[in-house]
């Protein structure tokens, strides 16, 4: 869990050591062992080279975790130089459970720049025919680069201007909403439903979906190792109709419902299609490379259905069961990436704009046309375990491994100045 987060901005050198001695300290409460050293040497020495040098990040840690359930302190630190010269520092501090160690693995941390550990609010890459460029957005509406937003303290340049035009986030709405343990796999779904009460739309993953009548609901259960689609009766659990899907030997099996309700598509070893009005399969698509689906979804007008799996993301025509488009995230990763990297949510933009992927690295947004990908969106430590679009498209909620829910104005870093 995320124990403590400040910025300074041209900090002292005192100033510097006090932030990360803090860190320190409030990650280290209450857990007498694996503890990150309060040093005032190291936070001195950590001072001077941030002095030096325009931008950096460093990361200290408490003894290994030996066990499964114990935890391990880390204390993360970055700094980055803004146009006008002044320095920005943030230093945070966790707890976190062995299991999560792989949260602060070098290479994930390279591979943002020192800005995305500092700057106040949102960062993201849109990716064009032009190129790649850096967009950030402010609280209050305020969408540019670094130099054009010009941060003064918690504070940019256009705030002023801003002031009355209510923000990018409901009032009250923080833009990360933090909780007393590390989110687990099991733990995102209360947390994704309780950003869905601020605006989200519902979203379908493995387990249940209630339909537009309050007395049925859609689910995949599991007999004797085979994967039923079943149609229920609530709140009895009286099966009312069931298809046989695919034997699988994945990763469980995620399904979504079309907005008619007349569509859905399951992915156990195989991606299905199935007409709910006859319960007939309409089609089918092989399990991707690696054999696990990551996210299905349909267009806001059940028109196509999207299907991931991997680093790779695919569009069918659902009238013709013929595919549209397709697209990937590899080139995100350079020469190689790895298994707990590939893709395992979907989203899709209510309004039909954007497909929101997510996984073990950054969140993706892909054009639904062409599945290009717009833009990369990178904030969370380690895995991103959900996600979710609010009702009028206009924020993304993301819930990751590092115990936060990160809210983003996307539809203004996606198509704002």
């Amino acid at each position: 869990m995320l124990r403590h987060e400040a910025r300074l901005i041209d900090p002292t050198p005192e100033e510097a050591a006090g932030a990360l001695s803090a860190a320190a300290v409030l990650a280290n409460a209450d857990h007498p062992d694996r503890r990150v050293a309060d040093d005032p040497a190291e936070w001195r020495k950590f001072a001077r080279r941030m002095g030096k040098q325009p931008e950096g990040w460093q990361v200290w840690r408490g003894g290994p975790a030996e066990y499964h359930q114990s935890t391990t302190s880390f204390v993360l630190a970055g700094w980055w130089t803004d146009p006008p010269g002044r320095k920005h520092l943030a230093a945070r501090s966790w707890r976190v459970t062995r299991y999560y160690e792989e949260l602060f693995r070098k290479p994930d941390l390279d591979r943002r720049p020192p800005l995305w550990h500092v700057y106040p609010e949102f960062c993201c890459l849109r990716h064009d025919r032009d190129g790649t460029h850096l967009v950030c957005a402010c609280g209050c509406g305020a969408v540019g680069t670094p130099a054009t937003l010009g941060w003064v303290g918690d504070r940019c340049g256009p705030c002023s201007d801003h002031s009355q035009d209510g923000g990018l986030l409901p009032a009250g709405v923080p833009g990360v909403l933090r909780r007393s343990d590390p989110v687990s796999d099991a733990d995102t779904v209360s947390w994704v439903a309780e950003a869905a009460a601020l605006g989200a739309v519902r979203w379908a993953g493995a387990g249940e979906v209630r339909l537009a009548d309050p007395g049925l609901a859609l689910s995949v259960q599991t007999v004797a190792w085979e994967h039923y689609l079943r149609l229920n009766r609530r709140p009895s659990g009286e099966v009312v109709r069931s298809l046989q899907l695919p034997r699988t030997f994945g990763n469980g099996a995620p399904f979504a419902v079309s907005p008619d309700e007349t569509l859905v598509a399951a992915v156990t070893g195989q991606a299905v299609l199935v007409d709910l009005r006859t319960w007939a399969v309409i089609g089918s698509v092989p399990a991707p490379p690696g054999g696990e689906w990551g996210g299905v979804g349909f267009a806001p007008d059940g028109s196509r259905l999207f299907l991931a799996g991997g680093l790779d993301v695919w569009a069918y025509d659902t009238a013709g069961w013929k595919r549209a488009a397709s697209g990937s995230v590899r080139g995100a990763f350079g020469q190689g990436h790895r298994k707990d990297e590939w893709v395992r949510r979907l989203a899709i933009d209510p309004a039909g704009e954007a497909v929101y992927l997510a996984g073990g690295g950054p969140v993706y947004a892909l054009d639904p046309a062409t599945l290009a990908l717009r833009a990369t969106l990178d904030w969370h430590l380690g895995a991103v375990t959900d996600l979710a679009v609010s009702a009028d498209g206009e924020r993304l909620f993301t819930a990751g491994a590092d115990g936060c829910v990160r809210v983003w104005p996307v539809r203004r870093l996606l198509e704002g100045a």
